[in-house]
């Protein structure tokens, strides 16, 4: 509706029609006024193209996500190799993500911060792991931590591991199977 309306009122300024022509106006003074026209649709259209931009870029923005338990440097400097105790560092890391699977005295705390920007694959910003051990008193003996640059790629294997027999189709399983099989005993 405003679109025709400003449509229409354009045509009457640059043709010239008189002021009942244009519905909706009363007033208009000529080429002044077609002058202050064009501006304000001018200046309507870049807010508008402005807006969608702005909205458009919006979505863009990367986000960022931590995952695990991503251990602080003030929080590793509160602990003391051989005076911090299992307590004391479940108090001030928390649970540990996992503990080591043959020795239950070395826990691990691991985590990571990622951005994702739009459809892109995240990234990975930060990573570390924190690897605590204990002797059988409970006292914290070594505190190691590992971080992005010390991790190493793996290559997955895409090979198959070949089975016996032969392959058959759906049409070759389906028509095999009939009278392999006994209705059972009625008794």
């Amino acid at each position: 509706m405003a679109l025709e309306l400003q449509g229409t009122v354009l045509r009457a300024l640059y043709h010239d029609m008189t002021p009942g022509d244009v519905p909706g106006k009363a007033r208009w003074r000529g080429h002044a006024d077609r002058h202050f026209l064009e501006m304000r649709i001018m200046s309507m259209r870049t807010t508008v193209t402005a807006t969608i931009l702005a909205a458009a870029l919006a979505g863009c923005a990367g986000e960022t996500y931590t995952r695990g338990n991503l251990v602080e440097d003030r929080d590793l400097a509160e602990l003391a190799v051989g005076a911090s105790t299992a307590q004391d560092v479940l108090a001030v890391l928390g649970t540990p993500t996992t503990v080591a699977a043959f020795d239950d005295r070395t826990w691990y705390y691991i985590g990571q911060r990622t951005e994702h920007v739009s459809f892109f694959e995240p990234e990975i910003i930060d990573r570390r792991v924190v690897i605590v051990s204990f002797d059988e008193q409970g006292r914290l003996t070594t505190m190691d931590e590992r971080t992005l640059e010390d991790g190493q790629e793996v290559e997955f294997v895409s090979r198959q591991t070949p089975t016996l027999g032969r392959e058959m189709t759906f049409l070759e399983q389906m028509l095999g199977n009939i009278g392999r099989f006994n209705p059972g005993t009625q008794e």
